[in-house]
């Protein structure tokens, strides 16, 4: 059997990676610092931009068996959460300066 990975993966991963990163509450040095302390590999804050970056550039990030396995970990995950389509972006809202905030004087 043939298996096909599906070219839109690597931008799946790294949107997940992106917003479970960013449901922690961390920066991206921040990120790789605790996958690093916990065992797992390096990464720069710059390997990280371009890892998350991946989920909408042409430059895509190709991740091996390894880094899923310690993004799952990292984020306590099961590692098909990786590769569930994210959700999409919520709406701009019809009162709001698409800041979220309301406009007006402070």
């Amino acid at each position: 059997m043939k298996l096909v990975y599906p070219k839109n993966t690597p931008r799946v991963i790294a949107a997940n990676v992106r917003r479970l990163r960013r449901e922690e509450g961390w920066k991206q040095a921040e990120a790789a610092e605790e996958l690093h302390a916990m065992g797992g590999p390096l990464w720069s804050k710059a390997s990280w931009s371009y890892m998350e970056r991946s989920a909408e550039n042409d430059r895509v990030k190709a991740f091996t068996a390894e880094e899923i396995a310690w993004l799952a970990l990292l984020f306590d995950v099961p590692i098909a959460e990786l590769f569930k389509e994210p959700p999409p972006p919520p709406e701009p809202c019809s009162h709001c300066d698409g800041t979220g905030l309301t406009g007006g004087a402070p």
